[in-house]
């Protein structure tokens, strides 16, 4: 993105933010939860450098008229943007038994991420890796998830780093900590939507942080995320008004996150 009317003491500010996509990491996942085609062509017009994935959240993807959902796809598709719907949708394709039917409609409509998840019903683990593997087989980069949607059902330490090494293992592609999108008493989040630092510090020091994303709709999280891991750090779940606040932050343009005695910034 040009800069130069701003001068080099901007680049110099905010060098440490990789722009170019495609990313490895530091990496957006924005939540439709239906926008139009004005909001998300304007969406797209402005933001679209600072996203990497793009979720049709729940089932939004089957409510979504057709046409629209193909020029979603399209557009996503020219600025290096992934898109996939949300992993509910997949959920209710197993539940009633027609993953094959539902793989095969994404592959129709170009789609080529898909999610698999277990928020709302479980899948035996070996169940799990034989659609992992499946959906591989069928040309997809896949993305699990890990936690219950159901409110109070919190993760623990043991059970994010058992079940993504399983995830990443079986070679997928990220791993996404459950947060929903109100970031409030589920995942990691408590009923005030705080999180405990010590366990995101042991995660970083047990599993690839680049292959994790967390989801983090509020700014709280988001700006916390950003201080204790840096702003690398890959984060879902964002509301479309606010991906360029996010932005922002990650490169250090807000005062939530600027802090003149930092290194990077001389």
């Amino acid at each position: 993105m040009e800069r130069n009317i701003w001068g080099n003491w901007l680049q110099v500010h905010t060098k440490h933010r990789q722009i170019d996509k495609p990313r490895s990491t530091g990496l957006t996942m924005v939540m439709d939860k239906g926008l139009g085609m004005r909001a998300f062509d304007d969406l797209i017009e402005i933001a679209h450098p600072y996203i990497d994935f793009y979720k049709l959240g729940f089932g939004t993807a089957a409510l979504t008229p057709l046409r629209l959902l193909r020029e979603k796809i399209e557009r996503t598709e020219t600025e290096h943007i992934q898109i996939f719907p949300g992993g509910t949708f997949f959920e209710i394709a197993h539940h009633h038994k027609c993953t094959d039917q539902y793989f095969q409609a994404l592959r129709d409509q170009g789609i080529r991420w898909i999610e698999i998840s277990e928020g709302t019903i479980s899948i035996p683990p070996r169940e799990k890796r034989e659609l992992i593997r499946k959906a591989h087989k069928l040309g997809f980069s896949v993305i699990t998830e890990i936690g219950k949607k159901e409110s109070g059902s919190f993760l623990t330490m043991e059970e994010i780093h058992s079940q993504a090494t399983l995830d990443l293992e079986e070679g997928v592609q990220f791993v996404i900590i459950e947060g929903r999108e109100s970031g409030i008493d589920v995942g990691i989040y408590d009923e005030n939507g705080k999180f405990d630092s010590s366990l995101i510090r042991d995660l970083a020091n047990s599993l690839p942080l680049n292959r994790i994303m967390f989801e983090a709709p509020l700014k709280k999280q988001q700006i916390q995320y950003i201080q204790l891991v840096g702003n690398e750090v890959n984060l879902g779940n964002i509301a479309p008004t606010e991906v360029m606040a996010l932005e922002a932050l990650r490169q250090h343009l807000r005062s939530d996150t600027f802090n003149p005695n930092m290194e990077v910034y001389r």
